[in-house]
C-alpha cells in the first residue's frame, strides 16, 4: 500500500500537495545548512530518539515525518506506534526516528512544530465533533487558513473528523455581502441576480449564499441555491430558517459558535457549522523528541 493512501484523511488534499508544504518549510529553516549540526557532529554519528506525547489528544500529520526527515537524508527511520487520528494520553510514545545525527537535528524543529500544529487542529476539530455526536450536522472549516498551511491544516481538520469547506475560491460560488453589497446598485434583487450569473458562468459548480436575515434567506431559495450560510443569526432565527428552508438546501450557519453552543445549533436542524477557529485558533499539542 502506498504512503499515501494509508491514511484516509488525507481525501482532496494531495500528497504531494502536503509534502510541497514541508519541502518549503525546510527550505526556510535550513537554508543552505545546518552549521552547528555540521561543525559539531561528526557525519557518521547516529542518534535514536522517542516521541512523547506531553498532553494527551488526537494525534495526526505522523504520516508526514518519515518523508520529511528524508527530504534531509534517506537513511532515516521512522516508527510508528499508534495510529494517525487515534486519541492517546499523555506519556505516550509515539513512535522512534533514528538514523544520521546531522539529518535528525537537521529537520527535528519542522518535524515537531508540524505534528504538534497539525495534532492540536485535529484535537481542537474533533472536541467540536464530539458536541454534536449522534446529529446530522458536520463541523466544516474555513478558508482562515495560516499562509502556506492550508493543505495540512485541512488533513488536520479531517483527522480530527471535521469536514473539508472550500479549499480555495474555485471550489464553489460562495456569494458574500459584499458581493451582494456591489450588485445592490445594479438591482433589487442582488442574491437573484447572482445566483442567475453564477448558473451561466459554471453552471456545474455548487453555490452557496451567505444570508443575514429571513427576507435573503427567502431570496435565496427562490434563487435556487444549492447551500444557505445563516451568518450570526440568533437561535430561534436559525430554526425559523430551517422550517422555511424545509430540507431545499443544505443548511450552514456561521458566527462565534463555541463548544458550549454548538450542539443546541446542530439540534435546530442545520447540515453544518462553520467554526473558523478549529484552523486558525488551536493550541499545539506538544510533543517532544527525547534522546
Amino acid at each position: 500500500m502506498s504512503t499515501e493512501s494509508q491514511y484516509h484523511f488525507a481525501s482532496k488534499e494531495s500528497w504531494k500537495d502536503c509534502l510541497r508544504v514541508l519541502k518549503n518549510a525546510l527550505e526556510e529553516d535550513v537554508r543552505t545548512g545546518d552549521i552547528t549540526s555540521e561543525a559539531c557532529i561528526s557525519a557518521d554519528d547516529e542518534l535514536s530518539g522517542r516521541l512523547v506525547l506531553k498532553r494527551g489528544g488526537k494525534i495526526a500529520g505522523l504520516a508526514f515525518l518519515e518523508p520529511l526527515f528524508q527530504m534531509v537524508d534517506p537513511k532515516v527511520e521512522v516508527r510508528l506506534f499508534v495510529d494517525e487520528g487515534s486519541e492517546q494520553r499523555a506519556g505516550v510514545i509515539l513512535g522512534t526516528i533514528s538514523g544520521p545525527a546531522r539529518a535528525i537535528f537537521c529537520a527535528k524543529s519542522v518535524a515537531l512544530n508540524t505534528i504538534q500544529h497539525i495534532s492540536g487542529i485535529a484535537t481542537l476539530t474533533a472536541e467540536f465533533v464530539d458536541r454534536v455526536e449522534g446529529l446530522p450536522c458536520d463541523i466544516l472549516d474555513t478558508r482562515k487558513t495560516h499562509p502556506g498551511m492550508r493543505p495540512l491544516e485541512k488533513y488536520g481538520v479531517r483527522a480530527g473528523g471535521g469536514t473539508n469547506h472550500r479549499h480555495g475560491l474555485d471550489d464553489r460560488f460562495v456569494i458574500k455581502h459584499h458581493h451582494l453589497t456591489f450588485l445592490s446598485r445594479q438591482t433589487r434583487h442582488p442574491i437573484l441576480e447572482a445566483v442567475r450569473r453564477a448558473r451561466l458562468y459554471r453552471p456545474d459548480v455548487v453555490i452557496e449564499v451567505e444570508t443575514e436575515n429571513l427576507e435573503m434567506v427567502r431570496e435565496a431559495l427562490e434563487a435556487g441555491a444549492d447551500v444557505i450560510l445563516l451568518d450570526h443569526m440568533p437561535l430561534p432565527t436559525v430554526r425559523r430558517a430551517v422550517n422555511l428552508i424545509a430540507g431545499r438546501a443544505y443548511v450552514e450557519v456561521v458566527g462565534g459558535l463555541t463548544l458550549e453552543l454548538v450542539r443546541s445549533y446542530a439540534e435546530a436542524g442545520v447540515n453544518g457549522i462553520s467554526v473558523p477557529e478549529i484552523t486558525f485558533n488551536a493550541t499545539p499539542l506538544p510533543i517532544g523528541l527525547r534522546f
